[in-house]
């Protein structure tokens, strides 16, 4: 049986060049703080990742398949850029409580890691998700668990502040949501 990392070092093998940056952040990124510690989980080729590392944050980008990171981390150094990667499942391991200003997840849903990925927002930070949403027509996983429903975006904000809340066109969905800072 093929393992997750296997079925994806397979895919990142034979993949193109890194694509362009998420539509979250072509659309959102002046919402984003200056500096700060950026996390992209789930990073592929890390498209995402070398955005943010370009805009002059600490990035990090995790990914189960050791190839896709290997591919990121040069294409960083081509670029000049510093992007830390880490081999890692999130959902083994998810991201500590308050430890990113930034935490960018494209493409990946798995509700159960969910309130964990809200807590690893710090305060005043921003969780941005762009993913899969409604029925299959022509992209994404063809499994219903792997696909947002709509409304399901202002439950996954849970009680972040709500910033962009976007339910297609087409069959991605946005969210970018904010942690408050606390009181003084």
């Amino acid at each position: 049986m093929t393992t997750d990392r296997e079925r994806w070092d397979a895919r990142w093998a034979s993949a193109g060049p890194v694509p362009d940056p998420p539509a979250i952040l072509r659309l959102h990124g002046d919402l984003l703080p200056q500096t700060g510690d950026a996390l992209e989980i789930a990073c592929g080729l890390g498209a995402g990742a070398l955005w943010l590392a370009a805009r002059g944050l600490r990035t990090t980008a995790w990914d189960v398949s050791p190839v896709a990171l290997g591919r990121l981390a040069g294409e960083a150094r081509s670029r000049g850029l510093t992007v830390h990667t880490e081999a890692r499942d999130v959902l083994a391991a998810p991201p500590a409580p308050e430890s990113v200003d930034v935490l960018l997840v494209v493409r990946f849903l798995d509700r159960s890691i969910l309130p964990a990925l809200r807590a690893a927002v710090r305060p005043g930070g921003l969780l941005l998700l762009q993913t899969f949403f409604g029925p299959r027509v022509a992209i994404g996983p063809r499994r219903p668990e792997w696909r947002l429903q709509r409304g399901e975006l202002e439950r996954i904000a849970g009680d972040l502040e709500i910033l962009v809340c976007a339910e297609g066109p087409g069959e991605e969905a946005m969210l970018v949501a904010r942690r408050s800072e606390p009181a003084a």
